[in-house]
């Protein structure tokens, strides 16, 4: 998606982790073919600074770490995002298009109205 954002001129932003992203190996399959890392490709890179490999802990017995670090601190980058972002819509005199929980009375209704009638015809896979 970045290689082709940046073949169109579209501003990208990234998040990875540099350090995990330079200790993959070229070549293998789970590389996109051009070997390149996101944070080569977009224009502002977030890094969430997780470890090559992503797994935190050693446990005796076990020959690979385990524990995955990367969930929190990307979850926690993505939502901070999507506040700012709203902040500055609401900046700019923009109405954010913001869901309601489908646990909450009201809230699937909210979503479909939202969403389903200005987005449904762009999804294939819905």
């Amino acid at each position: 998606m970045a290689l082709e954002c940046r073949k169109r001129g579209i501003f990208t932003i990234g998040i990875t982790s540099r350090d995990f992203a330079n200790g993959v190996e070229k070549n293998i399959p789970s590389r996109h073919p051009s070997n390149k890392n996101l944070h080569d490709l977009v224009d502002i890179v977030i890094d969430a600074y997780v470890p090559s490999g992503d797994a935190l802990l050693e446990i005796e017995g076990v020959d690979v770490p385990v524990g995955p670090g990367s969930t929190y601190p990307m979850v926690f980058i993505a939502n901070a995002l999507m506040i700012r972002v709203v902040e500055k819509q609401l900046s700019l005199g923009m109405k954010p298009e913001v869901r309601k929980s489908g646990n909450l009375k009201g809230g699937i209704e909210r979503s479909r109205k939202l969403f389903d009638e200005k987005y449904y015809h762009r999804i294939k896979h819905y």
